[in-house]
This record gives C-alpha cells, sequence and structure tokens, in this order.
C-alpha cells in the first residue's frame, strides 16, 4: 500500500466524520426547534414558560415536577406554556380563580395557539382543570372579561409511568 493513498483515505475518513457530525448535529437541532412552544404569527401573542420544579409527596402516586404561577391579569388573554413533557407522564392542568364569581376561559393548544385541544371555563368553585398525556411542549391560554384577574396556574406532570408489557409473540407448539 502506498503512503499518499493511506493518507487521503485517511482524509476522507475524518472528512466523512465531520460531515456525520454536522447531520446529526444539524437533525438534534431540529428536534429541539420541533419540540417548543405553540406556534403564533401575531406578535402580540408573548407567552410566559411555566419551569417545571421536582415535587415529592408522602404519596408515591403524586411525586413528579410543578410549576405554579400566581397570576394578575390586566388584559383579556394570557399565555403559558410548559416545555419537556413525556409521553409517559401524566399531566394536570389547574386554574383556580380567586374571585369564585368571575368567569375564566382556558383553552390548551399543542402545535398553534389557533388549534384548541381542549377548553373550559372554571365553575362555580373557581376550578378548571384536565387530566391528559403528551408528548413534547403544552401551551395554556387564560381569557377573562374582568380586570385585573387573579388566579392561579398549577401544571403537575407526573414521573413516567413504567407499565409492563405482555409478550406479543407465543411459543409454536411442541411437535410442529
Amino acid at each position: 500500500m502506498n503512503m499518499r493513498n493511506f493518507r487521503t483515505t485517511g482524509y476522507r475518513c475524518v472528512g466523512l466524520s465531520v460531515s456525520m457530525i454536522f447531520v446529526i448535529g444539524i437533525l438534534c437541532l431540529g428536534t429541539s426547534v420541533a419540540n417548543a412552544q405553540p406556534f403564533a404569527l401575531d406578535e402580540k401573542i408573548k407567552p410566559s414558560e411555566l419551569k417545571l420544579t421536582d415535587y415529592t409527596s408522602k404519596d408515591a402516586r403524586m411525586k413528579g415536577k410543578v410549576a405554579v404561577a400566581e397570576v394578575t391579569q390586566k388584559n383579556d388573554s394570557l399565555y403559558f406554556f410548559v416545555k419537556g413533557i413525556s409521553i409517559f407522564s401524566p399531566v394536570i392542568v389547574l386554574v383556580e380563580s380567586m374571585d369564585k364569581t368571575e368567569k375564566l376561559n382556558v383553552s390548551l393548544h399543542k402545535n398553534t395557539w389557533n388549534a384548541v385541544e381542549a377548553s373550559g371555563e372554571t365553575g362555580a368553585d373557581g376550578i378548571w382543570s384536565k387530566t391528559f398525556t403528551t408528548g413534547g411542549d403544552v401551551g395554556i391560554k387564560v381569557g377573562t372579561k374582568k380586570f385585573p384577574a387573579k388566579y392561579q396556574v398549577v401544571v403537575w406532570v407526573g414521573d413516567e409511568v413504567d407499565l409492563a408489557m405482555p409478550n406479543m409473540f407465543k411459543s409454536a407448539p411442541k411437535g410442529n
């Protein structure tokens, strides 16, 4: 083997490795952008991130992460989002109005702020809640007609549920 050919081959391998690293980096960047807050072209929509922090409870079923925001709303709609939810984790979103007589309109959004995945309004007890599962991020929109509106937004994301999966394949009967 000629030493010149060896060096050329070695550079091609390095070039291939650099190219592969570049492609993998672009793909990783694409997945982090894909798992972003709901999309909107409206520049007036400026959602606030609700950051999840560890939550421990004496009840093992309640372990997970929680975000709590106390809000005083002075305009018709406010937007929030939570990042990094696992499809294997249960999620509870709860909105509680401090003024039980004033209704708050709440909606959940996934890909865009224009597409409503679930919605409702606070009841006679001043509470609206929804339990669901989703992967990635979720957006929360709260609307009101009375200002200032005081309320609390609570998002609980449970630890991933590890379910045993049954074996899908059966052994062939003996003798066949």
